[in-house]
């Protein structure tokens, strides 16, 4: 199974193109993100896109009446992916 993982990620790599990924995430009250999700043509591009996701600086939180409170957001991705000399397809 382990082989026919790293073999379909490696495909990923070899298949030039834009990747699309839905992330949706949650801002906190202190503005962290919180519960990021993610949806896209596969799973090591999701898990991409959370990582990048996660290295976003800390939010300003959402206020309602002078209080801090939850956000969610919904944001689309776009990964390109280039061989390595930077050759498409």
């Amino acid at each position: 199974s382990t082989r026919k993982e790293s073999s379909a990620a490696s495909d990923v790599y070899k298949r030039q193109g834009h990747y699309r990924v839905f992330m949706t995430f949650k801002i906190d009250e202190n503005g962290n993100i919180i519960d990021a999700k993610a949806r896209g043509p596969h799973k090591l591009i999701e898990e991409e896109a959370k990582r990048v996701v996660q290295l976003l600086p800390r939010f300003k939180p959402g206020m309602i009446r002078g209080k801090p409170v939850v956000v969610p957001y919904s944001v689309p991705i776009v990964f390109q992916v280039e061989n390595k000399q930077g050759k498409k397809n």
